[in-house]
């Protein structure tokens, strides 16, 4: 510091410091408000179309988890996406304004409802026809084409491969309902099919090597909806129970049952993304190694003998894991570990993985 500088000098120093400070304070202060008024407007514009999805999903769910609608339907509805690029270029061209919100909103509204009936027209449920709701000729015949019913059958014979000594199949269902069940054959694996042209055709893929037989099913579809018709529907039946199996089921939107008495299951795994699966063990079928079941949203209930011992690890976005139908998970982001009365002392265990969403696993020991 300067020593010569005087007592009114530095007082001026300090004034303009001060001074300079405030405004700069008052600069933050007016920045700070710009920005937060902006965050708002877009903000509230989000928040609307957000929250008139949010509703229109939740009222699905339930609709579907008190059985009034099947969940077939979303093999539908995910295909109306582009939607939400629609109401992202509106929100553009039309600017943040509240009338734009309320805009936006009616039009969101409106569009959602119209999904939503479309939807429920295309699995013909009873709401549409309690309520005489029918859509225009004009919008059915955008969405919608006729599509003729078919039925197949495909068997993987024993003769086709010798000394197998393992097998894997792996199930990639999109939209459909199915049943799985094993049988005292000789056949590997056979699937009865009734589905539509260019709508739900079974895609079947063979491989072998080193003793070991891969099977892969796949449901194609295309990307038009048709109307009161039945979503297309799989009887698949494993032979040879001995053989070990590794079984890998994935459902997109539907409704499945696995009902297994006798097949030799190495391991077990369940990818439900919205739909409802039913999984019935015996202690013969029961998976020697793991059983990891993944779901998205909508319902997995597992049936297990009471002997077998469970380590069940979990792992819950907003969703709920029941054990004899007592919750054990239904916190937010709950993750831990429930082991059964008898674990410790059982003569045979079973380690079970679950990642639920938004749905529901119920796991029935008994």
């Amino acid at each position: 510091m300067d020593t010569n500088q005087t007592p009114n000098q530095e007082s001026s120093f300090e004034q303009k410091f001060d001074q300079a400070a405030k405004n700069f304070e008052e600069k933050a202060e007016e920045w700070g408000e710009r920005m937060e008024h902006q965050v708002k407007k877009y903000e509230r514009g989000g928040n609307v179309v957000w929250a008139v999805f949010l509703i229109f999903i939740g009222i699905i769910f339930l609709l579907n988890n008190i059985g009034i609608i099947p969940w077939s339907i979303w093999g539908y509805l995910w295909r109306f996406w582009p939607v939400f690029l629609i109401l992202a270029g509106l929100k553009i061209i039309l600017g943040h304004t509240l009338l734009t919100d309320i805009v936006i909103g009616i039009f969101a509204i409106g569009l959602f409802g119209l999904i939503g009936v479309t939807a429920l027209t295309a699995v013909d449920s009873q709401i549409i026809k309690d309520y005489g709701i029918q859509l225009p000729e004009w919008w059915i015949d955008i969405v919608s084409e006729e599509m003729a019913p078919i039925s197949s059958e495909y068997t993987i014979e024993s003769d086709n491969y010798t000394d197998v000594t393992q097998r894997t199949i792996e199930l990639d269902i999109g939209g459909a309902t199915f049943s799985l069940k094993d049988r005292n054959r000789k056949d590997y694996f056979s699937v009865d099919a009734n589905y539509f042209e260019n709508y739900g055709v079974p895609d079947i893929d063979e491989e072998y090597e080193d003793e070991k037989l891969r099977i892969q099913f796949r449901q194609e579809n295309n990307r038009v909806i048709h109307f009161n018709q039945q979503a297309p529907d799989y009887d698949f039946i494993v032979g040879q129970p001995d053989l070990l199996t590794d079984l890998d089921v994935s459902i997109g939107a539907g409704k499945g049952m696995i009902d297994l008495a006798s097949l030799q299951i190495g391991e077990l795994r369940c990818n439900v993304g919205a739909g409802a699966l039913e999984i019935n063990l015996t202690e013969a079928s029961s998976a020697k190694e793991m059983i990891r079941l993944d779901l998205g949203a909508g319902r997995i209930t597992l049936s297990i003998p009471a002997e077998i011992g469970l380590l069940i690890e979990y792992d819950v976005g907003v969703g709920t894991i029941k054990y004899n139908a007592e919750s054990i998970a239904d916190l937010i982001g709950d993750t831990d570990e429930y082991q059964t009365a008898n674990y410790a002392d059982a003569e045979r265990t079973m380690d079970i993985i679950a990642d639920v969403g938004v749905g529901e696993i119920e796991i029935i020991h008994q």
